[in-house]
């Protein structure tokens, strides 16, 4: 018979490290009423291609499956780097990872290409990220900016809207 939590600590300073699903967190926390709040947060999958993300501060909404992070946020998925003001992280009912929003000054990096943006808008199912406001992408000397970048996470495959191309000239 599940008696349910021992205790309820709101209101109180603690570092926590939990796991739930493949996710594993460690952080500063203070439990609130509406959820928990977090600084100095890392977060990262234990089993698969997850984000791990680190910043200064965060939110997690349980019942939503919904963690914000704030304050020069920093995230990896492989060889995917992205950096931003706040990152919103979505799961599945499995605690998988399926979409990330990243808002304000955000920069993205794999392999040889780099982009950026006001807002990136990361499907990690299918391994796609939308990216606007003042959308940009480089590789090499090559660059791309546009109201509306859409890619895979490779580089591989580029829609862009409202777009200038620069290409740089090959070397005789």
């Amino acid at each position: 018979m599940d008696a349910g939590p021992l205790a309820t600590l709101v209101g109180v300073e603690m570092t926590a490290i939990a796991q739930a699903g493949d996710l594993q967190a460690k952080a500063d926390v203070v439990v609130v009423a509406e959820g928990v709040l977090a600084s100095g947060v890392e977060v990262q999958s234990t089993q698969g291609p997850g984000i791990s993300v680190e910043a200064p501060s965060s939110r997690i909404r349980l019942e939503e499956r919904l963690a914000v992070f704030e304050g020069g946020v920093k995230a990896t998925r492989g060889d995917l780097q992205i950096s931003c003001d706040r990152l919103e992280v979505r799961t599945d009912e499995d605690s998988t990872v399926i979409t990330a929003t990243a808002t304000g000054s955000v920069v993205l990096q794999s392999g040889e290409w780099r982009a950026s943006g006001e807002v990136a808008a990361l499907d990690l199912r299918s391994e796609t990220v939308s990216l606007s406001g003042h959308a940009r992408l480089a590789q090499g000397g090559n660059r791309m900016e546009g109201d509306r970048i859409h890619m895979d996470f490779q580089g591989k495959e580029v829609d862009c809207q409202g777009c200038r191309i620069v290409v740089q000239e090959a070397s005789p």
